[in-house]
């Protein structure tokens, strides 16, 4: 995929999210399925004890965590309902300001968040280092949900899952979903064809396999580009950071059939 192809993609999706934030952010209200058994895979993975609440504080005392393209915060939420003893701090990046709320839902001022308006895939796709711009220290864990699949082309939506394990304390987690939604023929079909018209009105060039034009909720314009992950593609990502962490979870669920996520799981090296 070349440049200027890349950087349509994501302008179409940066017009979307700034159209249509409200109406998106509404219907991301409850946890993912798959986030239940993260829980149990960071319980399970990391020494959660060293940084509970009942301990002195101190730098070192706190659990911090990375989310990239974190949406409206509802993973930092369900985080710290998962694990309320925890001392916690909370980078999260995204490109759309409009969807980070100023208070918890019981009213309460959020204090532990630190969040950086950055448009990651620009900065992937210009060939920068995203590391090297991201305002946050190293973290024991890192997660992204939900964003992978707004990434064009491979090569990077390699360089995000790096960046990712580049974020991350040695030892600690990296945990991202990646959306398989044309594994399912019903829900295949209803994309095949609005993938047609959508790239005809807006006279896009030839995708890449399994890239789509895909609508919301009926409304006119409401455009976003995503990709279809393939077991193939979610292997070629898993080798492209061998050398630099190990598997150690991969599993699918949500939705109707518990199964449009794939979820990768891998601790640092």
């Amino acid at each position: 995929m070349d440049r200027e192809t890349v950087q349509r993609l994501r302008e179409l999706n940066n017009e979307f999210y700034l159209n249509n934030c409200d109406s998106f952010s509404k219907t991301r209200k409850g946890p993912w399925e798959g986030w239940f058994r993260c829980i149990d895979i960071i319980a399970d993975k990391l020494p959660l004890a060293d940084w509970s609440s009942a301990e002195p504080m101190g730098d070192d005392k706190v659990f911090s965590v990375f989310d990239l393209g974190c949406g409206n915060l509802r993973f930092k939420t369900f985080l710290e309902n998962a694990f309320p003893e925890l001392n916690m701090a909370y980078f999260a990046v995204d490109n759309c300001q409009d969807m980070i709320p100023m208070t918890s839902d019981d009213g309460r001022q959020i204090f532990s968040l630190h969040f950086q308006d950055l448009d990651a895939i620009e900065v992937i796709a210009d060939g920068e280092s995203l590391n090297s711009l991201i305002d946050a220290p190293l973290c024991n864990l890192s997660v992204s949900f939900g964003f992978m699949h707004h990434v064009p082309n491979q090569e990077n939506r390699k360089e995000a899952l790096r960046a990712l394990v580049d974020q991350t304390y040695p030892g600690g987690l990296v945990i991202v979903s990646l959306w398989q939604f044309m594994s399912h023929p019903e829900l295949a079909d209803k994309m095949l064809q609005f993938h047609a018209r959508a790239c005809d009105e807006l006279h896009m060039p030839p995708l890449e396999p399994n890239d789509f034009i895909l609508g919301w909720q009926n409304l006119p314009d409401a455009y976003r580009y995503c990709h279809s992950f393939t077991d193939e593609d979610i292997d070629d990502l898993v080798d492209s950071i061998a050398d630099k962490a190990d598997l150690v979870a991969r599993f699918t669920s949500d939705g109707r059939t518990h199964d449009l996520n794939s979820y990768v799981v891998f601790q640092v090296k």
